[in-house]
């Protein structure tokens, strides 16, 4: 037998069923907070790189969109992991596994393809805390501060 709001044949969501909506199965908008985070931190690469938009190449363009939209869900990731914790009964959550280390391993390729390097820490950062020392390295230079 079929489950309530679902299509007997494929096992599909029917339209009109709040089961999706409720999980967050169909969502493709990023949380408000991880979508502030994302501009916050590609405005201040572009700004570290280049100053304004326009004066950045074709290349640094394409590996600033590709370090947000990478960052962005490294932070869906993070955000789903304090919510819902880091086990699946016994096991390690599937998207720790190996989607979260990938995407942490791609940022990482992408900020160092752009030339920005670890400056004083040896352990690597999170997205979060990247964000936070560029936030305080402006706000020491006397600039910014207007991303929080």
């Amino acid at each position: 037998m079929a489950e309530k709001g679902r299509d007997p044949v494929t096992g599909r969501f029917l339209p009109g069923n709040t089961a999706a909506k409720r999980t967050g199965a169909y969502s493709k908008r990023l949380p408000v907070k991880v979508k502030r985070q994302v501009e916050c931190v590609r405005a201040g690469l572009v700004e570290d790189l280049a100053g304004r938009e326009e004066d950045l190449t074709t290349a640094q363009r394409v590996l600033i969109d590709k370090a947000a939209g990478l960052l962005g869900v490294t932070a869906t990731i993070e955000m789903y992991v304090r919510r819902h914790g880091v086990f699946k009964g016994k096991r390690l959550d599937p998207v720790l596994g190996s989607h979260y280390i990938a995407y942490v391993n791609a940022l990482r390729l992408v900020l160092r393809e752009l030339g920005i390097t670890r400056k004083q820490s040896e352990r690597i950062l999170t997205p979060f805390e990247l964000a936070d020392l560029i936030d305080k390295e402006k706000r020491e230079q006397g600039g910014g501060g207007e991303c929080r």
